[in-house]
């Protein structure tokens, strides 16, 4: 099946004009949900981009799914650093969870320019049963200060792209960032169970 972009430029956002039915018909930095992370980096690479994680990727309570972060050392178009998450002991590293990450140390502000071209550009595919854009305090900063703006799109197939400006307090030490991100169904659910 013919696969989509999902692609934010520095200044501008792409996405392939087209009826987008399934999670699995987007990317992110040419990944899709579906592909083996091995097609991208050797085994090698992602035991050592875990290696130098604190959690060594078991980021959520449950250790069902594990997330290995990767820097972009001038191999990516468009992000500063990709999160990919796969189930724990899957030795074919199949992606479940992607996201794209850009840091915004100065001009906060810009994230929301990009945010509003995502949105425009998916938007214009039609291809979700919902559509949902809301504000709200991050319950994971204990001062009730880090505010996220979020577009959730929820696609024909149960799979999620989100899209979020994320104003963290300082307290965090966490930098305010865009987050693109496309979650497959089971994901998902996975996400939604853990944080009831």
């Amino acid at each position: 099946m013919k696969k989509f972009l999902v692609i934010i430029f520095i200044s501008i956002c792409f996405l392939t004009p087209s009826q987008a039915d399934n999670v699995k018909d987007f990317e992110i930095e040419k990944m899709s949900l579906g592909d083996s992370l091995l097609k991208y980096f050797s085994e090698k690479e992602i035991l050592n981009a875990l290696s130098k994680q604190p959690t060594k990727g078991y980021i959520y309570p449950s250790k069902k799914y594990r997330t290995v972060r990767i820097f972009s050392k001038g191999n990516f178009d468009n992000y500063e650093q990709v999160n990919i998450a796969y189930k724990d002991k899957d030795k074919k590293y199949i992606i479940e969870h992607i996201m794209g990450v850009n840091n915004y140390i100065t001009n906060f502000s810009e994230c929301f320019t990009k945010l509003k071209s995502v949105e425009s550009a998916i938007d214009n595919l039609e291809s979700y049963n919902s559509k949902n854009k809301s504000t709200y305090f991050h319950s994971g900063d204990p001062t009730g200060k880090s505010e996220i703006t979020q577009v959730a799109y929820v696609l024909n197939d149960g799979g999620v792209i989100l899209a979020s400006c994320a104003d963290w307090s300082d307290e965090t030490n966490i930098n305010d960032a865009l987050r693109v991100e496309i979650q497959s169904k089971n994901f998902k659910l996975f996400i939604q169970e853990i944080y009831k």
